[in-house]
């Protein structure tokens, strides 16, 4: 049972990195505004809903 619950939560630990890095990923830049490509986007709190 103890083993079981370890290995589901490495598992969920995967998929939650995946997701991070999915999210983090580069975005292209279509402006030619300079002050307008550095800004950053608003930060979410959906990786708090996510609990496995």
């Amino acid at each position: 049972m103890l083993a079981e619950q370890h290995d589901e939560s490495a598992e969920g630990r995967r998929y939650l990195a995946l997701d991070v890095l999915h999210c983090a990923r580069l975005n292209l830049v279509t402006t030619a505004d300079p002050g307008e490509a550095n800004q950053p986007f608003a930060l979410t709190t959906w990786a708090a809903t996510v609990r496995t």
